[in-house]
């Protein structure tokens, strides 16, 4: 081999430890297929490489020795990921790498983040339809956000609770267009208590409008309350006015009968006394005390049945018959006549 095709073989050989191919081998060589090979082989590992980089994982390379096989676990570790990219991207956030040191951190976090927003996500759609979560994970991105709006719902629900059961002077620590209408409605049902309390007092100019069909409800029994007091008044009225006169007449008739039963004046030989105590002013007990024409003394004791006016009529009835009666005459024959 000459001197010049030494230097040209020199000169590839350096190109190559560079990492660079020659464009084309000097004429002469006697190693010129091996060397050929040596390209062939640098150009497959460049292909090869190219592939992977533009994302085509599935070439081949059909060579043997420590890089081609450092190549081939680069590929399968590659395709390792994309397959736990895939798996991440359906919901699997357990997925965890360790290829290539920064890159297998961020992957890893990225995992962790995602898995935290998908739990965050759940937990919102629960909130969505009302219903509050148990508790949240530690690791949860925007967790002491999460329980604040947690704590939140929960006192709105205590509240709501509160107001059912009667109770109106729980206070609610919260701004916003849901407490501020919590609380609007709170105020609405204290009001609402008070003219309830003023109705019951005998105000029944009171009139609501609140809770549409409740407020026409609540009005209207004021309405008929109003006018059965009225009448109740009026019923009320009229029966004291028939009570005095009744009274008037009980203490007429009262009076009739006491005069009824006089003694007869104190005499050096007989002197009387009397007690009586009518169940309802007029009773049915009475006596007389008379002299007869022969100036003999009689007493006369009498129980009419009943009590009242009805029984009291019925005494006036027998005194005026005991007066009637001839006197002289027996017990006997008195009662006959």
């Amino acid at each position: 081999m000459s001197e010049n095709s030494l230097e040209k073989l020199k000169e590839s050989l350096a190109l190559l430890a560079r990492g660079t191919a020659p464009k084309e081998l000097p004429e002469g060589l006697s190693c010129k297929e091996e060397i050929a090979g040596v390209l062939k082989f640098h150009d497959d590992l460049g292909i090869f490489i190219k592939e992977m980089a533009a994302g085509n994982l599935e070439g081949e390379l059909n060579y043997k020795g420590p890089l081609a096989s450092s190549l081939r676990m680069l590929q399968a570790n590659l395709k390792h990921l994309v397959q736990q990219t895939k798996e991440v991207a359906n919901g699997d956030f357990t997925q965890r790498s360790d290829l290539m040191g920064d890159f297998a951190n961020s992957f890893n976090s990225m995992a962790v983040r995602l898995d935290s927003l998908e739990i965050l996500k759940e937990n919102l759609a629960l909130l969505a339809k009302g219903v509050i979560p148990k508790e949240f994970p530690e690791n949860l991105t925007f967790r002491d956000e999460l329980s604040k709006i947690k704590k939140f719902y929960e006192d709105i629900s205590v509240f709501i609770q509160d107001m059912s059961a009667g109770k109106l002077e729980v206070e609610l620590d919260y701004k916003g267009p849901l407490a501020g209408s919590l609380k609007m409605l709170q105020a609405n049902l204290k009001h609402l208590v008070w003219q309830a309390g003023e109705v019951a007092n005998g105000d029944f100019s009171q009139r609501i409008d609140l809770m549409g069909e409740f407020a026409e409800s609540f009005n209207q029994m004021v309405v008929n309350l109003n006018e059965s007091f009225t009448k109740f008044e009026e019923k009320n009225n009229e029966l004291i006015k028939i009570r005095s006169e009744f009274d008037k007449d009980i203490k007429l008739a009262e009076d009739a009968q006491n005069k009824m039963m006089q003694f007869l004046p104190q005499t050096e030989i007989s002197r009387g006394e009397k007690y009586s105590a009518a169940l309802q002013r007029v009773s049915g007990d009475f006596f007389h005390e008379f002299l007869d024409e022969n100036n003999n003394h009689n007493i006369f004791l009498g129980d009419a049945t009943g009590h009242g006016v009805s029984a009291g009529l019925v005494t006036m009835m027998a005194r005026t018959a005991i007066e009637s009666v001839p006197q002289g005459l027996s017990t006997d024959e008195m009662l006959k006549r």
